[in-house]
């Protein structure tokens, strides 16, 4: 296809855009190891072509990659890789996007200190009504909040994230925000409504 096609160009735009189709198409199938190859091999195209605003997405995606199989110190890194980019041709919100992934794996290696201005930031910045990324913007602020030991100030952000069920939440974020409140409520002495959202944690686990 497109991929194979590419390879006469090595170093083409073409091949890099192909690389990450295929890297995002990989990555719908689990194959998180092949997918971190194939946005690596775009990202070191995008950066000869100085192509900054598609190698900071790309590598914020290869970020993910790394997240979601548990890998906090190489996600953290490409995070960082991607707010550096997206700062180097003034895309502050590109820089928050990068900003919400450090945030996430930050608080994943247990490294608060660090996490909390991320957190803020992106909190401050994409924790908005109409904005896509409001709900993990959200709920990673109340998760460093749990961790800083302010369960109550975290309720205060999660209440309204679970008004309607999460909505139309993916399945991850959902859990996400049930399990940070089930730390909150137990934090705050309320043990049957903290179980009560282990329940539905697990429950939106199998949904």
């Amino acid at each position: 296809g497109a991929y194979r096609n590419a390879q006469v160009h090595a170093d083409s735009l073409e091949r890099a855009k192909a690389a990450s189709m295929l890297a995002d198409l990989v990555s719908m199938g689990h194959d998180f190891e092949y997918a971190n190859k194939l946005h690596s091999e775009a990202y070191a195209i995008q950066r000869d072509l100085d192509l900054s605003d598609l190698a900071a997405n790309e590598v914020l995606l290869r970020g993910y990659t790394h997240l979601v199989r548990g890998d906090w110190e190489r996600a953290l890194k490409d995070f960082e890789a991607s707010a550096r980019e997206a700062h180097s041709y003034g895309n502050q919100y590109a820089v928050d996007y990068a900003l919400l992934g450090q945030c996430e794996a930050a608080l994943d290696g247990d490294l608060i200190e660090r996490a909390a201005p991320a957190c803020e930031r992106a909190h401050e910045a994409l924790g908005v009504p109409g904005e896509t990324m409001a709900f993990p913007a959200t709920t990673l602020m109340a998760r460093l909040l749990v961790e800083q030991g302010e369960p109550a100030r975290a309720l205060r952000l999660l209440d309204p994230l679970t008004a309607d069920g999460g909505g139309g939440e993916m399945t991850t974020l959902r859990v996400m925000v049930q399990e940070v409140r089930a730390q909150a409520l137990s934090l705050l002495g309320r043990n049957a409504e903290a179980y009560a959202a282990m329940r539905q944690a697990n429950e939106d686990a199998e949904s």
